[in-house]
């Protein structure tokens, strides 16, 4: 890696935003592309290579590595054989960026800062301008399911595709700790991301049942003090708001697509009492179950009598 982006994480003021990923296969040459950025770029190489050219130099991303561009940054990429690639644009709202060239002397603070630093990754996010990723599987894993978010109608796929985002930049993060470190990936940091990824799978099949975070740690064989807290570092709020918020999407997916009564949407999601959830869904939507069925088909409906 040449440059890094060190970006200052804050719960309340960082908003990450990403626009649409997509999955690009290439047959042969493609290219070149020219464009200047006005946000980060993320390419990740699943097959095959491309080139990118920034200030003169060229580089081959080979698979399995990861590149990333810069705001302000102009490049050229392309393609000389056939290839298979993941890219997305996505920024970090009024968050502090300040991007390292190893030229300067900021790289090695940053270089002896790294071990200090690789303890607070709540706090930090470093991303390099390129990286070859040790686990392929695992962030192929989850590109596979940010694609599926991307593609579900469920009103709360936004919000699972952001969590498994903010994994795999957690995930890139720690990798490039631990080269500027040189030394292997840190294992409680590790083990950190795949313990996040398993609440997440388990929380995702068990939305209709009672849930605790300490029944839930038990399932996982975690303190639940420890899971509570990295869950929070890692996605930026506690699990019970992820829980309140992923049950309330489902249910207005339900509560459009499906043909259920109030009180059985409340079950599937977890609810035995329908007037409690009533209240909780208009806390969350502004809408009671009713409002909120009667907002988004009444278009549809004034559509059918003016044909």
């Amino acid at each position: 890696m040449d440059r890094i982006a060190a970006i200052q994480l804050d719960a309340e003021r960082t908003e990450l935003q990403v626009t649409r990923l997509f999955h690009h296969v290439d047959s042969g040459p493609n290219g070149p592309f020219p464009f200047r950025l006005h946000d980060f770029n993320l390419s990740y190489v699943i097959s095959g290579s491309l080139f990118r050219m920034v200030e003169g130099k060229k580089t081959e991303i080979k698979t399995g590595d990861m590149l990333f561009g810069f705001p302000g940054e102009e490049m050229i990429i392309w393609s000389e054989n056939r290839k298979s690639t993941y890219h997305c644009h996505f920024g970090f709202g009024s968050s502090s960026v300040q991007v390292i060239s190893s030229s300067l002397g900021e790289w090695a603070r940053l270089t002896a800062r790294a071990g200090e630093l690789a303890k607070h990754t709540e706090s930090m996010l470093c991303l390099p301008d390129k990286i070859h990723i040790r686990r392929h599987d695992r962030i192929a894993e989850l590109f596979a399911a940010m694609m599926d978010d991307q593609e579900s109608r469920l009103p709360g796929a936004k919000l699972a595709f952001q969590a498994h985002f903010t994994l795999l930049l957690r995930h890139v993060s720690v990798e490039a700790m631990s080269e500027l470190m040189q030394q292997d990936r840190p294992a409680r940091l590790n083990k950190t991301h795949i313990h996040v990824n398993r609440a997440l799978r388990d929380l995702e099949e068990h939305l209709a049942d009672p849930i605790s975070i300490h029944g839930l740690a038990g399932k996982l064989r975690l303190n639940a003090d420890y899971l509570g807290r990295v869950f929070r570092h890692t996605l930026g709020m506690n699990i019970g708001t992820y829980i309140l918020k992923r049950r309330m999407a489902r249910a207005g997916d339900l509560l459009l697509s499906a043909n259920m009564n109030v009180k059985e949407v409340a079950a599937k999601v977890g609810f035995r009492d329908p007037l409690y959830f009533s209240r909780m869904f208009r806390r969350q939507t502004g809408l009671s179950p009713t409002e909120y069925i009667l907002r988004n088909t009444q278009p549809s409906a004034l559509e059918g009598r003016t044909q």
